[in-house]
């Protein structure tokens, strides 16, 4: 009877040090650009390839590592910078990438960057990231010979502050994240059966119904190339329309 409890132990020892192996060899640092002054938003930077081959777009609040009387330095500095709309990054601790992108991540710590952690940002200082609710994600799974002539666009925000990223796809390979005008519905006075029908009539959507997708026509079948896309158009089609006010990041994949 000592025997078998023994085998049952070992076992047991053999394969929990199994789960704790297969759970680290999943692990790993998923960069996110940080977004709003009013509230913040964490969007992944993805790539192609595992494991950072998936979207992912979070609402999150930050604060100080350690609980404090005065607000620390880093999330002062975060306010300053959200503020005027300046490019802001986090850099997590090592995540697991299923549980991260399965929503059963609901707080870590990282690094908070002035600028891109990879492009010579500057450090300013841990923060504990709270996950409030996850707002939009996808796993990219590229099509090969699978052509497109619209790009899609989420749109999400809310309170006055918008902003969007590129939904990568097929023959998409591009990131891009930006800030936002409010988006507007366009609603088409249909139907119409003259020459002088009047011009679509725009309307704002209530933050309640955001996100929402919005297309843009492309005519680009190269994966390799990407549209361009300047602070000041408008970002949509003959639906869902906003106008582009910064760019945060915009690379090919």
């Amino acid at each position: 009877m000592k025997m078998t409890i023994n085998k049952f132990l070992m076992i047991l020892i053999l394969l929990m040090g199994f789960q704790s192996t297969a759970l680290s060899q999943n692990k790993a640092e998923h960069g996110m650009f940080a977004l709003g002054s009013k509230s913040t938003y964490l969007v992944h930077m993805p790539m192609l390839h595992k494991p950072h081959n998936f979207q992912l777009i979070l609402e999150v609040h930050l604060s100080c590592q350690k609980i404090q009387v005065v607000l620390c330095q880093e999330m002062q500095k975060y306010i300053e910078l959200s503020k005027t709309n300046q490019l802001i990054t986090l850099l997590p601790e090592p995540l697991d990438t299923d549980s991260f992108f399965n929503d059963k991540v609901t707080s870590f710590t990282a690094d908070l960057f002035q600028g891109h952690f990879e492009k010579q940002g500057k450090k300013l200082g841990k923060v504990k990231v709270n996950v409030l609710k996850t707002i939009w994600k996808q796993q990219i799974s590229i099509i090969t010979n699978s052509a497109s002539f619209f790009d899609e666009y989420v749109i999400f925000g809310k309170s006055g502050e918008y902003f969007t990223t590129h939904i990568i796809k097929n023959n998409s390979h591009f990131d891009y994240v930006a800030l936002v005008d409010a988006p507007q519905s366009i609603e088409q006075n249909f139907p119409c059966r003259s020459r002088n029908c009047n011009n679509p009539i725009p309307a704002l959507i209530q933050d309640k119904n955001l996100p929402v997708i919005a297309k843009q026509d492309t005519g680009i079948e190269d994966s390799n190339k990407i549209p361009l896309i300047n602070s000041g158009p408008l970002l949509g089609n003959s639906d869902i329309q906003t106008q582009v006010l910064k760019i945060f990041n915009y690379e090919s994949l």
